[in-house]
């Protein structure tokens, strides 16, 4: 199948945190990972995108790390004054993180990493996948959490 099928095939986007980073020291501006800046400029250039992107398909949206929200488990969602021209459209939710879901039929609990990289620091070397099998095995979805990951 090639991709105008596979995109025929998406039924939600959901965007798992750090959309607004930081700004970055060397570079003088920060990129999240959904291509925002930093700031009031990051955050008008999430909300541009975020905007086009719920017109076409229903999206998600977690708060991570980066973003202006809470700091510690569970983070409250973004607040939609952040950003009003996404937050007029049907087709976003402002979710918490971590959050439950359904997808086409599949239930999905989402976070946006940070348990993974605190767990990261404490044991052997293993990829994420596996730390997150792991988790999913220990039923427990943070296990760092209170001790070092807040």
């Amino acid at each position: 199948a090639g991709p105008a099928a596979l995109a025929a095939d998406v039924c939600r986007l959901v965007v798992l945190g750090d959309s607004v980073a930081e700004a970055e020291a060397s570079e003088g501006v920060g990129v999240g990972r959904a291509g925002a800046g930093s700031g009031a400029a990051g955050l008008r250039q999430l909300d541009a995108l975020l905007a086009e992107l719920a017109g076409a398909l229903p999206v998600t949206l977690l708060p991570g790390r980066a973003d202006p929200a809470t700091l510690a488990l569970p983070q409250q969602p973004l607040h939609a004054c952040l950003l009003p021209r996404a937050a007029r459209r049907g087709g976003l939710t402002l979710a918490p993180n971590p959050h439950s879901c359904a997808v086409g039929g599949v239930r999905l609990l989402c976070h946006a990493g940070q348990p993974l990289a605190d767990l990261e620091k404490y044991v052997a070397p293993r990829g994420r996948l596996e730390l997150l099998a792991a988790t999913a095995g220990w039923a427990h979805l943070a296990p760092t959490t209170p001790d070092t990951l807040g």
